[in-house]
């Protein structure tokens, strides 16, 4: 069974995708004493670099959520990986926190993937969208603003990802040796969300 988020929020539209700051915050979480010393960044701002201290609050928020998803090892893993290996291993994360994006991801991107390697227009992705909404109340009361935005930090993600060049979604290049981590019952859904062969 795959371990992951199986609530909507739309908090990652007021956030961001957070990336860099998340590198910036790599040995923090991948010491001992994570929640302490996330804590005192947002007070002393030693590793951020975020003026405004309300802004720190938030981006740790966020990224102390993300990081519940975590699987035991992830950020020692994530330390000692390469750089396009730290971006996939940054979606599998979203994907696995954010349940709008992993729909949205296998509802819609994977399928077209194997039609002809376009990433779809949003029409496409409101129509997953008004589907979810039919079974539940929360991604029905999304504003257009929500969704936009929702859409948009999808495709930021899906760039920062190595998935998507231009309008033409692209399978990941990294080293075979790579997939292995995710060859088994709980993680071999990202194969086919890196649209891997599972065989």
């Amino acid at each position: 069974m795959i371990q992951r988020n199986l609530e909507y929020n739309g908090a990652l539209t007021a956030m961001g995708i957070l990336f860099g700051e998340t590198i910036r915050l790599v040995d923090i979480l991948n010491s001992d004493n994570v929640d302490e010393r996330l804590i005192d960044e947002v007070k002393e701002n030693k590793v951020l670099q975020i003026n405004s201290e309300a802004s720190r609050a938030r981006t740790i928020r966020e990224i102390r959520k993300r990081n519940k998803w975590a699987p035991e090892g992830f950020w020692k893993n994530f330390f000692g990986s390469s750089e396009n290996e730290q971006r996939l291993l940054f979606f599998y994360l979203c994907l696995k926190t954010y349940r709008i994006l992993f729909d949205l991801h296998f509802k819609v991107t994977v399928k077209r993937f194997h039609v002809d390697n376009t990433l779809p227009d949003n029409f496409y992705f409101k129509m997953a969208v008004d589907e979810i909404s039919s079974e539940n109340k929360t991604v029905a009361g999304w504003s257009e603003t929500t969704l936009k935005k929702t859409f948009s930090n999808y495709r930021s993600l899906l760039r920062v990802a190595g998935l998507l060049t231009g309008d033409r979604l692209i399978s990941p290049v990294v080293e075979p040796l790579f997939w292995e981590q995710f060859k088994n019952a709980e993680d071999i859904w990202f194969l086919e969300a890196c649209f891997q062969s599972i065989n």
